[in-house]
């Protein structure tokens, strides 16, 4: 079990804070692959046509997931992406993942074939089990790709405790309803946290003395911050959703291998509801029994941060993650 804390932090402590903890730490040994010592975190993440996962941060509830396709850095053949659930309830969050190359993330989605597809092996023994997992909660609520989340990781972990890890998650960007075609993609994205970082400190044990007094030095407290819901916060998403448009959407069960098909290969962009649906006296003329209304251009205004950072209640989290390798 690890414990999680996060923090806001302006841009411009980065150089000093990064020297504070420079004689207690060492590159990740993912990050220290590039020259900058970082790496792009890709993750397109699901949620209800209503935004349940959204609600459920933002009213802090006590129980609460999040589903996710995550890759890393630039697209390249043959590369792996991870199926992912992340489960919280009160302090404890688990973390599902299931390795797919990225190639047959259509073929794995549109057929429930995880045997096939899904790469199970001792790194990851319950890689099957936990597609099974995904692939339940996808089709069972139905869930739909809803927002791309992209920044980058620069990340630590201590010379002493190997369990204590240190990242600073920069350059937080997003775009709305991607197609699985778009996790590399960035297109489309707006910039969602001008001016700060996000500092996370996991460990399996508490925070030792010389990073508490390295964080005091910036006088941060930790908060409960979520990027998913900062991205949709800034993509103005929550505020253009209608009843209307929940029901045009939600016309067909998951299990549709049409619906399957639209989710996958159609640019859910120009096609979503909330982008598309005019007034109620078109609707017997939306275009297709899923109930999309075709446009040609898609609003990209500037929206204000309403709900402040995404803060939920509480400040940290006791994790628990099964299989290695990044988070």
């Amino acid at each position: 079990m690890r414990v999680e804390y996060k923090y806001l932090v302006p841009n411009e402590c980065l150089p000093r804070l990064r020297a504070l903890i420079h004689p207690f730490v060492e590159v990740d040994s993912y990050a220290a692959r590039t020259e900058r010592h970082e790496y792009t975190v890709r993750s397109i993440y699901f949620d209800t046509p209503n935004l349940d996962f959204y609600q459920d941060k933002v009213d802090g509830l006590l129980a609460r997931r999040k589903l996710r396709i995550r890759g890393y850095d630039s697209y390249k053949t043959g590369d792996t992406v991870f199926l992912e659930i992340k489960r919280k309830h009160g302090a404890t969050v688990t973390k599902h993942r299931a390795p797919v190359p990225y190639t047959y993330i259509h073929e794995l989605f549109t057929s429930g074939d995880v045997e096939q597809y899904v790469l199970a092996d001792e790194e990851f023994p319950e890689a099957v089990e936990d597609a099974k997992r995904f692939l339940f909660h996808l089709y069972g609520a139905p869930l739909l790709p809803t927002a791309l989340v992209i920044y980058e990781r620069e990340a630590y972990q201590s010379r002493i405790n190997g369990f204590l890890r240190i990242t600073f998650d920069k350059n937080l960007r997003g775009s709305p309803f991607p197609s699985l075609d778009a996790l590399f993609l960035e297109d489309r994205v707006l910039y969602a946290l001008a001016g700060h970082l996000i500092l996370e400190v996991k460990s399996c044990g508490g925070v030792p003395s010389w990073l508490c007094s390295a964080i005091s030095q910036f006088h941060l407290k930790p908060i409960a911050v979520s990027k998913y819901v900062i991205c949709l916060d800034r993509l103005g998403l929550p505020q253009r959703f209608s009843r209307r448009a929940i029901l045009a959407f939600s016309e067909k069960p998951a299990s549709s291998p049409y619906y399957m098909d639209r989710m996958l290969h159609v640019p859910v962009w120009e096609n979503h509801p909330i982008f598309g649906l005019t007034t109620p006296g078109q609707a017997d003329s939306l275009d297709g029994e899923m109930g999309y209304w075709p446009v040609n251009s898609v609003p990209q205004e500037e929206h204000k941060l309403e709900r402040g950072y995404g803060y939920g209640r509480g400040s940290g989290n006791a994790v628990t993650f099964r299989g290695p390798g990044r988070c």
